[in-house]
């Protein structure tokens, strides 16, 4: 099957062009070379040392099955060594690609996040009804899109996302045959929160191109592993258009206490309002609570 792949153009700050037929069909698109190598690097540097600052300050969670794993609290906008790189989800490439699948008014409601190492994995919807077919989320299409920017190569190596093509048309998480996305170090990966996926891929070092299960992946010993290309670096956020399905939403992450202490430390003040407005985002608070930790 086709991976979903448009080929950036040799200037990296060229707006990507989304095939959007393919993303509705499969659930998923990625743009080619969104971002320069120099771009990457920078983006890594400055990742570095948000990681860093939070965890001095305790800004951070972690979970006992996954000890590698640095959840980092708080979205993008908390993070002021962002700043001058648009806190990434904000550059242009990334809202040109957002406005083609989902329109022109964006709706960023601080579903942001940084993780650092190496993390979990298990086939997953993030919609609100993933499992019942017959509820509202199923009804008509799906208008919130998860984005996610890799600063390492998966194409060869691990790490990666693994998802079920048009996986996002069914609630049946079991169904569907998976693949692994070849994304590289400035690749920009696109999905319907609708689709089945699961992180943190595992290559094996006889059969790299395999595609497993996560349960077996989880029990691949590390020397059976293609190894990650460096230190695994992801930044995920969520892009929505106006309507039922984010009002549901956010009253489905609204009601989840474990979203609380991250939508307690992101950013909410009037001068990312404004910047935002400019760009064409609209900034809404997720829970009453969102940035009384700044």
């Amino acid at each position: 099957m086709s991976q979903g792949l448009t080929v950036g153009a040799s200037v990296s700050s060229a707006l990507p062009v989304v095939d959007v037929r393919f993303f509705e069909q499969n659930g998923y698109f990625i743009a080619k070379n969104a971002f320069s190598s120099e771009e990457i690097q920078t983006m890594r540097e400055r990742l570095s040392a948000v990681r860093e600052r939070s965890l001095q300050v305790k800004g951070f969670d972690r979970d006992p099955k996954n000890p590698h794993l640095i959840l980092i609290l708080g979205d993008v906008l908390s993070k002021p060594e962002l700043r001058e790189l648009q806190y990434l989800l904000f550059d242009d490439r990334v809202l040109s690609c957002a406005k083609q699948i989902l329109g022109p008014h964006l709706v960023y409601f601080g579903d942001s996040s940084v993780q650092s190492g190496e993390g979990l994995r298990g086939f997953h919807k993030d919609n609100v009804d993933r499992t019942d077919g017959s509820a509202p989320d199923w009804q008509s299409p799906y208008t919130l899109v998860r984005f996610g920017l890799y600063l390492q190569d998966h194409s060869r190596y691990s790490g990666g996302l693994k998802l079920k093509p048009g996986s996002q048309n069914y609630a049946n998480k079991f169904r569907g045959k998976a693949i692994n996305l070849f994304i590289q170090a400035g690749d920009l990966a696109m999905w319907n929160m609708r689709i089945t996926h699961s992180g943190n891929f595992v290559r094996l070092r006889v059969a790299p191109k395999a595609c497993l299960h996560p349960r077996i992946e989880r029990l691949i010993p590390y020397w059976m592993r293609v190894r990650e290309q460096l230190e695994r670096f992801a930044v995920f956020g969520t892009f929505a258009a106006p309507g039922i399905h984010l009002e549901r939403y956010l009253s489905f992450v609204g009601s989840r206490p474990d979203y609380k202490p991250h939508f307690q430390r992101s950013a909410f003040n009037e001068e990312l309002e404004g910047w935002l407005k400019r760009r064409g985002v609209q900034l809404l608070r997720a829970v009453p609570e969102h940035g009384s930790l700044i």
